[in-house]
């Protein structure tokens, strides 16, 4: 496993503030590390260290900014990523599609991408309700990338996986129909839980989660792609063009 080295000092990767280290794990850190039924994993002895802007409060780690697909998929996304995520699976596939179907009255109008999608289940579920959906993702989907634009896509547990988020969001973009397409996203913003540290269930590098945002870090990133955020909840969100559907 190939880590890069530790910096005392860092430029956020979002709004070029300074960051200062804010704390490490180990890698075999998970999101279900601190529940008390949760088999504690064994210690790798690799240390994921984050920083924290002080200008918009993203918390983020550039252990893996070097990392390839190969590296991505032999110590994250492979066998037992399940056991870390179980949701995986299909929960959260089935919790998401009833959002999106009572959400979006207009949705069997448009045409739907579930970007970062894991193994399509969203997608097949969309399609079984008649809209016209496709998924992708990098680790599971990467056959065939997607055509044509969208009016809708959605990005369920995206945004804290991607250790370059703003070509992450550019990459989602170029997918987005011009001035009328709206990006519905879920990722937990740290806002409300800077005292807790490294303790907060959601920094988990086993999982992946390696770039953690606050409310102020996600209106940054969507501005430089020319889209406002509506922040409905600490977990659910909307980039949107003010003159499209998302108005």
């Amino acid at each position: 496993m190939i880590i890069k080295g530790l910096q005392q000092r860092s430029k956020c990767k979002i709004c070029d503030g300074n960051a200062q280290l804010h704390g490490v794990l180990d890698f075999n850190t998970s999101c279900l590390s601190t529940l008390p039924d949760h088999a504690v994993l064994p210690l790798t002895g690799v240390p994921i260290y984050y920083h924290r802007c002080e200008n918009c409060g993203l918390i983020y780690t550039h252990a893996f900014d070097d990392w390839t697909f190969d590296d991505f998929k032999t110590h994250i996304y492979n066998d037992e990523y399940v056991l870390h995520d179980p949701d995986f699976t299909g929960a959260r596939s089935k919790s998401n599609l009833e959002l999106i179907m009572s959400n979006f009255e207009a949705i069997k109008e448009w045409r739907v991408l579930d970007y970062g999608g894991g193994d399509g289940q969203l997608a097949q579920l969309l399609c079984a309700e008649g809209v016209d959906a496709v998924g992708w993702d990098p680790f599971h989907l990467n056959n065939h990338l997607p055509t044509g634009k969208f009016e809708l896509i959605v990005c369920f547990e995206v945004f804290e996986h991607t250790p370059t988020p703003v070509e992450t969001l550019m990459a989602a973009c170029d997918y987005l129909k011009e001035n009328e397409g709206a990006i519905f996203f879920s990722t937990l913003v740290n806002d409300s839980t800077t005292r807790e540290g490294m303790n907060h269930w959601y920094i988990a590098p086993r999982n992946g989660h390696i770039t953690i945002h606050t409310k102020q870090s996600l209106d940054i990133l969507f501005r430089k792609v020319g889209l406002e955020v509506i922040h409905f909840s600490d977990s659910f969100h909307m980039g949107y063009n003010p003159a499209g559907i998302g108005n």
